[in-house]
């Protein structure tokens, strides 16, 4: 299996979890920003990084 991270980690973290976008607005504060991510028109943040892994309950050198 492939080393995936960052954006596209995210987005298979999402599907195992059957999450959706409002899912994760407690960490990202807005759709539109989640939104712009997964779109690749923002980049993850340090924050967003720390409190994804803590969500998800992995490293967050995995992102």
């Amino acid at each position: 299996m492939p080393d995936i991270y960052g954006v596209y980690l995210l987005q298979v973290l999402r599907e195992e979890n059957r999450l959706l976008q409002k899912d994760l607005v407690p960490i990202f504060k807005t759709e539109s920003i989640i939104s712009a991510i997964l779109k690749k028109r923002r980049k993850l943040t340090t924050r967003h990084i720390e409190e994804l892994a803590e969500f998800f309950h992995i490293s967050p050198a995995a992102f």
